[in-house]
């Protein structure tokens, strides 16, 4: 039997950057990744292959700076962030479109409750948060350098947000674009939902609740239950 899964949630929980917002990659991202390894002395690999990296979310983002941009993770990423600014990115940043329509929709019921979760650092998830006009979130969370919760696909970062909220794993959802996310959802033991705008062909830990690539399509998507 099929139901629509905002029939049986309380809490979304979201990814930001590919699943909320889009940044286009060849302009808002790849120049940042460049001007911090030509900075740092490194070499810079093809744009596909960082194009590649940057969209698979790994598990392990220092192996790869380490192997291809030969360069000590400890200083890459600060440098990145002093490249990667707010004030940079957004010029080309913008919500996918109808996600703005989709959330405010959903949140018009009172039981339900919204959330971000994201590995941007605080000031980029702030300021593409404030891009989604209309729409409220409950919590808004960056693991980017946090002290006290681990990075995507460890589980600290949800389990905070459902504990906060006072809503458990079987009333939640996190919906993101990428395979960390759906170890994140797993690990958590809550339902994922896949955002594939890409068209990706991800081997997923768990068959997800639902799959979608565009947000018109959101409101209305439906999970088989027993």
């Amino acid at each position: 039997m099929s139901r629509l899964i905002r029939h049986l949630k309380d809490l979304y929980v979201f990814d930001l950057d590919m699943t909320l917002v889009n940044t286009i990659f060849e302009t808002g991202i790849h120049p940042s990744i460049v001007n911090t390894i030509q900075e740092l002395g490194g070499i810079v690999p093809p744009i596909e292959v960082i194009r590649s990296w940057w969209y698979a979310n790994p598990d392990d983002w220092d192996a790869f700076v380490r192997e291809h941009f030969k360069l000590d993770a400890d200083v890459f990423w600060p440098a990145f962030r002093h490249h990667d600014t707010p004030e940079f990115r957004l010029q080309f940043t913008q919500p996918f479109p109808g996600v703005i329509e989709a959330l405010q929709h959903l949140q018009s019921d009172p039981r339900i409750k919204l959330a971000v979760i994201t590995a941007a650092k605080q000031n980029i998830m702030d300021a593409e948060v404030a891009l989604l006009k209309g729409v409220h979130f409950s919590e808004c969370l960056s693991l980017n350098g946090h002290s006290r919760f681990r990075d995507k696909p460890h589980p600290d970062g949800l389990l905070h947000i459902m504990e906060t909220l006072g809503i458990g794993p079987e009333r939640t959802v996190y919906d993101g674009d990428s395979l960390s996310d759906a170890k994140f959802a797993n690990n958590t033991e809550v339902d994922f939902i896949h955002f594939n705008e890409r068209q990706a062909k991800l081997d997923l830990p768990a068959p997800p609740l639902a799959i979608y690539d565009q947000w018109g399509q959101f409101y209305d998507l439906e999970a088989q239950v027993a």
